[in-house]
């Protein structure tokens, strides 16, 4: 099942990152250099140790391990793993961190923790279409309320424009 995780405008440059606890599994949301926005499970390869303990924040290139200083590119590969080049067979490359599927739509970021999850588009289809006519406060206050926060009065949003429903379905691809 695919999870909302939080807005791909908190990740707006190369090494932000935030992090969710979702299911018993820590995951660690990273734009990487590139601007792919990617999901992997926050644990060290090495020995388990949990990578972040900050909710957000930004790294300075790479993903360093705070027990054995493993370090990960933000691309989750393996850059450098402290006195295992002399362990026969070792490979950087098979060690990369566990990636976790990781899919935006409309400012949205989702996760889904299933080893072969399917498209995101297959559990949201037509929330587009219910959506398309509905902004600002309106949908802010659906959201918090969706979460069991408190939503403020519509007259606290500001709102640019509400559009009026469609008439007619439009798929979206």
């Amino acid at each position: 099942m695919w999870l909302a995780a939080g807005r791909a405008a908190e990740l707006d440059r190369p090494g932000t990152f935030i992090t969710r606890d979702v299911a018993g599994a820590s995951v660690l949301l990273v734009r990487g250099p590139d601007g792919r926005l990617q999901g992997f499970h926050n644990v060290c390869r090495h020995r388990g140790t949990r990578l972040c303990v900050t909710d957000a924040g930004t790294f300075a290139g790479s993903i360093q391990c705070p027990y054995h200083a493993w370090t990960y590119g933000l691309d989750g590969a393996l850059l450098a793993a402290p006195q295992m080049d002399e362990a026969v067979g070792f490979t950087k490359a098979d060690y990369p961190l566990r990636p976790v599927a990781c899919e935006t739509w409309d400012g949205h970021i989702f996760i889904n923790l299933s080893d072969e999850p399917p498209p995101l588009w297959e559990q949201i289809r037509g929330l587009p279409q219910q959506t398309m006519h509905r902004r600002g406060a309106e949908l802010v206050a659906e959201i918090e309320r969706s979460r069991g926060e408190e939503a403020p009065p519509a007259a606290e949003c500001p709102v640019t424009t509400t559009l009026p429903a469609p008439s007619t379905a439009t798929a979206w691809a």
